[in-house]
């Protein structure tokens, strides 16, 4: 999470890695798959995806339910902060709609 707050032009929830002109840009699997020593893959196919979600959700200890939240690509920043706040703290992840409302409060409107 540190990494990503310091760089967040290399963040991209949406992706699990791509190369740029600019460097790489991942999502939080991505780059914990990346900073743990796992090497960049050039091409992305759901064997090469799957490998990354499962190396990262080794690395981090998390299991399967945990995975699908913390991996989400619907996750904004302030979401993962809070979940990866919450594991650090050895505390089980909360329904992902508790973080959004934690982040956000119950009165943001979408337009």
């Amino acid at each position: 999470m540190t990494h990503i707050k310091d760089h967040p032009e290399t963040h991209n929830q949406s992706v699990y890695m791509v190369k740029t002109s600019c460097g790489t840009t991942a999502c939080y699997a991505g780059r914990a798959y990346m900073l743990g020593g796992g090497e960049l893959i050039q091409t992305i196919t759901p064997t090469n995806a799957m490998l990354v979600r499962n190396s990262a959700k080794a690395m981090l200890g998390i299991d399967e339910q945990e995975a699908i939240k913390l991996f989400s690509p619907a996750n904004t920043l302030l979401e993962l902060e809070l979940m990866v706040k919450d594991l650090c703290n050895g505390e089980r992840l909360r329904p992902s709609s508790a973080y959004w409302r934690a982040a956000y409060g119950e009165s943001v409107e979408y337009e």
